[in-house]
């Protein structure tokens, strides 16, 4: 193997390459621009099958060939020819995310179970922020976060960097004693709407927090304290998407989207 160091050779793996390609890709990175016959002699493979690796390099835009005789192959700098690769992958990957999501949404039984009631429970912390994350990635149209019992900075945090990053407006309810001004500056995609309210600070207390996702799904969260310290792995969350308890929380909490959707 001419390769020596594993991460350049996983990473050229990764953009696409053949343990072939790679080799060859690295030694003219490394070496300069060489004829097919050199490159053959350093690979130790065939001269005349040395060409189908060097026209697939060509065609992935790693390299470039003079119009000399005998012709020179030349490596493209590493930062162009991974950049373009990356960018290949990525709208390869899209494109078959988008056809992929097209093909099941035309299955009849799959859309049928998918808009199925019922409700799933996660057990820690961990696991609740992961389905945060999961469905923040889906929602487009609004994401509301309703939390009216006194919440530690850093889980709210956690909460906060998950739901800034998605393309639904978000909406923030707090009940807090605190000043969390800095928030407007942290997350200046996300609405905040804090109401100032004076907590006991008991060594145990219970947190439920309700967030909502394009007015049809919803993770209810109950978390405890103890010692101003959440006990993540007793927290458990309910994911649910039953309709009629989604209006009742838009209702009971006075969420109304068209008050503040643009």
């Amino acid at each position: 193997m001419i390769i020596k160091n594993q991460n350049i050779l996983s990473g050229l793996q990764t953009l696409g390459l053949t343990n072939k390609e790679a080799e060859v890709y690295y030694i003219l990175a490394t070496e300069g621009p060489l004829t097919a016959e050199k490159i053959s002699k350093r690979v130790k493979v065939y001269y005349p099958a040395i060409y189908r690796t060097l026209e697939s390099l060509l065609n992935k835009g790693w390299i470039e060939s003079s119009s000399d005789r005998p012709k020179l192959y030349r490596a493209k700098s590493i930062e162009i020819a991974a950049e373009h690769a990356a960018s290949k992958l990525i709208s390869e990957i899209n494109t078959a995310t988008e056809n992929l999501i097209k093909i099941f949404q035309s299955i009849p039984i799959y859309k049928k179970n998918k808009h199925e009631n019922g409700l799933w429970i996660f057990r820690g912390w961990k696991n609740t922020l992961n389905k945060i994350n999961e469905i923040s990635k889906i929602s487009k149209r609004s994401i509301y976060v309703v939390i009216k019992e006194y919440i530690n900075y850093s889980e709210l945090k956690e909460i906060l960097d998950i739901i800034s990053k998605s393309d639904a407006f978000s909406n923030v309810y707090l009940t807090t004693d605190l000043d969390l001004s800095n928030l407007f500056d942290a997350y200046p995609t996300i609405n905040f709407q804090i109401n100032k309210s004076k907590f006991r600070r008991d060594s145990t207390r219970f947190v439920l927090i309700i967030i909502i996702f394009d007015e049809k799904q919803a993770i209810l969260i109950n978390a405890y304290y103890r010692n101003e310290i959440m006990e993540k792995d007793k927290v458990y969350a309910t994911w649910e998407r039953d309709p009629n308890l989604i209006e009742i929380l838009l209702e009971g909490n006075g969420l109304k989207l068209k008050d503040w959707w643009v």
